[in-house]
């Protein structure tokens, strides 16, 4: 991929790759060669030679300075879109897609998320169900699952009558 570009693992089998911008290469044409490639490769799944196949997505720029991690949620939206239209391709999600902008802030939401379960920031709450009859009956319970965010609780995560 060049001697400028960035490879990591962003778990299990997802890996990232950062280009530079500009020349030499496009996205596209080293995301396709890629694909290519792999797809001559086989593994073996007991006896059987199975084929390799690939999805790859491609968060593209708007050069209004993303984050890294809207670009990273741009090509998992890209790498959904993929699979969803048949697997063993390469997409591009552009950063004025709005269904790319919608995936994105739900892919930040998510990170937001796996980031808080790390650092353990969640609490449950319970709280009785009365009735508001003349005689107060405990009628149930709900248990609500709050994340902290700063000094605060961000609203409930979930919810569940119990």
């Amino acid at each position: 991929v060049g001697e400028d570009a960035i490879v990591g693992r962003l778990g299990g089998d997802r890996l990232v790759v950062m280009l530079p911008s500009g020349p030499p290469a496009r996205p596209e044409e080293l995301a396709e060669s890629l694909r290519s490639d792999m797809s001559q490769l086989t593994y073996l799944h007991g006896e059987r030679a199975m084929p390799v196949s690939v999805i790859i997505g491609i968060g593209r720029s708007a050069g209004t300075g993303e984050s890294i991690s809207h670009l990273i949620a741009a090509a998992e939206y890209a790498c959904k879109r993929a699979k969803e239209l048949g697997r063993n391709r390469v997409e591009v999600s552009h950063a004025d897609n709005a269904f790319s902008v919608a995936h994105r802030n739900d892919a930040l939401a998510f990170a937001s998320l796996q980031n808080a379960l790390k650092a353990n920031r969640f609490r449950l709450e319970v709280q009785s169900i009365h009735s508001l009859g003349n005689e107060p009956t405990v009628l149930g319970h709900e248990v609500l699952m709050r994340m902290r965010e700063g000094d605060g609780f961000v609203g409930q995560i979930g919810r569940a009558h119990v």
